[in-house]
């Protein structure tokens, strides 16, 4: 679980790399009040 600190951090990371695609998507979700992100990384 993140804090809103981390939340904010991850948030401006995934704005930075996919600004245009990210601003459309979240247009398009009808208000979700959770974001829930999924980090993949090496086993």
């Amino acid at each position: 679980m993140l804090d809103l600190a981390e939340g904010a951090a991850v948030e401006r990371i995934i704005q930075a790399n996919n600004g245009l695609v990210r601003r459309l998507y979240t247009s398009l979700l009808d208000g979700p009040d959770t974001i829930a992100y999924l980090e993949i990384g090496p086993r």
